[in-house]
């Protein structure tokens, strides 16, 4: 039996300084691995990159909000809830499925990573799937979440094989939703999100972010051997009927070769 968890939690700034952090635990048949992992861009330094295989405890959900602490990282951050979180199983067959929480989609977000520390709003998702890694119906993924002071709003693209969308505006799902790697178009609620260049936080195969064990590991795997992952910081300005309003986006593209 396979079963994955994984949790990604992140926190950016005014300034535009962010951090984001993994946790993940890995069960198939009798092999047993968990794995922790920070990135942290600031102003005054390229981005950073730690991991360990001793990542401790999940995150934990707490009344309000969610905490983590990872004492072989030295990081420990909380997210006290500001909007509701929300969750859907993506995909489910006969081999397996995918299951998305959104535990919260906006919060105070305060992470501490040695004797820096960054505070402003942040985002927490787990995902949980028994579907194996290589059957997965997807070629390549998007992903983002877009924060301002009026609006929130999350997506996720699937290409390929199976092509699905999910655009979500303040809780609110809209089905129609699209997305592209400057755009997000919400015709449900008439909003449309544009994203500027921005400056990229990770560009590289997900390998290279691996301890040798799991790179060994994702080697065997069919298909993960060249996955790339680009990871991205931008300002966005998002247009609804009644407003415009400008703030921070983070968003992602996986591309399996």
């Amino acid at each position: 039996m396979f079963e994955l968890s994984k949790w990604y939690l992140d926190c950016v700034t005014e300034s535009g300084e962010a951090a984001v952090l993994y946790w993940a635990a890995m069960r198939w048949g009798i092999l047993r691995l968990r794995y922790g992992a920070f990135l942290v861009k600031t102003r005054d330094a390229d981005t950073a990159e730690s991991y360990t295989l001793r990542p401790g405890t999940a995150p934990r959900e707490i009344e309000g909000g969610v905490q983590w602490a990872c004492r072989a990282l030295n990081v420990d951050g909380s997210w006290v809830q500001r909007a509701d979180g929300f969750e859907r199983t993506l995909f489910e067959g006969k081999q397996g499925k995918i299951h998305w929480n959104c535990v919260t989609p906006r919060a105070d977000a305060t992470i501490r990573i040695g004797e820096r520390t960054l505070s402003g709003t942040g985002y927490a998702e787990c995902l949980t799937m028994t579907l194996k890694p290589w059957q997965l119906p997807f070629q390549k993924l998007r992903w983002g979440r877009f924060h301002s002071p009026a609006d929130v709003l999350v997506w996720i693209e699937w290409c390929g094989s199976l092509e699905r969308s999910w655009v979500f505006l303040n809780g609110d799902e809209d089905r129609r939703g699209r997305t592209s790697p400057s755009c997000v178009e919400s015709p449900h609620h008439g909003a449309v999100l544009a994203i500027d260049g921005g400056s990229t936080l990770r560009s590289a195969p997900l390998v290279q972010s691996l301890p040798l064990s799991l790179r060994v590991l994702m080697w065997l795997v069919p298909g993960w051997r060249a996955v790339r992952e680009t990871k991205s910081l931008a300002r966005g300005s998002m247009t609804v009927p009644e407003r415009t309003c400008s703030g921070l986006v983070v968003h992602e593209v996986v591309e399996w070769a």
